[in-house]
């Protein structure tokens, strides 16, 4: 399968998690609250003159790292990290994220996009041209990536309980999640369809690949990830505090309570390769 139709296959799959405006527009498109705020910073930007800064730009699905290693980066005193700062639609999202940086106090600025909104929100059919252009910038480009499985799971637990991370410390699973087990498949199979839908757009272009389960998910392998970052960026590293707990226990049956349905449901949608070898 090529990459272009890897690309139209992810914008051509029905929306899941989420529904369309009119059954056609993702919410965050069918919105001119993204085009007013372009057009604000653009005027501010008017005032502001621009001073060079290295960037950096995270990509990644929703709960596959982005938000921790937001935080862990924010956490230098050179740096801000700024969120989903493409999470509505945009005439030019590029001009923007730029006009955000040349702002910036920070000898480096970064932000996030979650590769659901190049898809839906944005419509990005060349997602690879948007991110060459930022590399021919010398835009830093971070791709994350997750175990689907865990991925999909971790983001259908917190939709469900609306608690997406903690500060304060671990909480308490409580019960079980039951799952339906069709809705998840097809949250696995929106999941794999976007994470090939990221890899086709990194192809041949330079980025840092960051694994969540090697590079973040533990408190030493974060220094030596953000060690990596800061050298790509020509800048010293400094010490941060590990600002997210993890809210889920590791294994899935841990954390769901229909768990041999859901696998064979799994595995007879054929993603028998995303269930823990146990």
């Amino acid at each position: 399968m090529d990459d272009q139709t890897v690309f139209d296959d992810v914008l051509a799959m029905p929306p899941v998690d989420t529904k369309y405006v009119a059954g056609l527009f993702h919410h965050d498109r069918a919105t001119f609250k993204g085009i007013s705020l372009e057009a604000r910073v653009l005027l501010k930007s008017l005032t502001i003159r621009s001073k060079p800064n290295d960037r950096f730009l995270i990509v990644g699905r929703a709960r596959s790292g982005t938000t921790l290693l937001t935080k862990l980066l924010n956490g230098h005193s050179e740096i801000e990290c700024d969120g989903e700062i493409l999470k509505r639609f945009m005439i030019s999202p590029k001009a923007y994220f730029n006009r955000l940086a040349n702002k910036s106090l920070f000898p480096v600025y970064g932000a996030k996009l979650l590769s659901y909104q190049m898809a839906q929100v944005h419509r990005m059919r060349r997602p690879d041209l948007f991110l060459r252009q930022l590399e021919d910038d010398g835009v830093l480009l971070i791709h994350i990536e997750r175990e689907t499985l865990s991925q999909t799971l971790s983001l259908a637990v917190a939709q469900h309980r609306r608690q997406f991370h903690s500060d304060r410390g671990a909480v308490a699973l409580g019960r079980k999640l039951r799952l339906d087990c069709d809705d998840f498949v097809r949250r696995l199979e929106w999941s794999e369809a976007l994470l090939r839908y990221e890899r086709a757009a990194f192809a041949g272009i330079d980025h840092l690949k960051v694994i969540y389960e090697t590079h973040l998910a533990d408190p030493a392998a974060q220094i030596t990830t953000l060690e990596r970052i800061c050298g790509r960026l020509n800048m010293a590293a400094e010490p941060v505090e590990m600002p997210i707990k993890k809210l889920l226990p590791t294994q899935p049956d841990g954390i769901i309570e229909n768990f041999e349905e859901v696998a064979a449901a799994i595995r007879k949608a054929g993603f028998e390769q995303l269930l823990p070898q146990i």
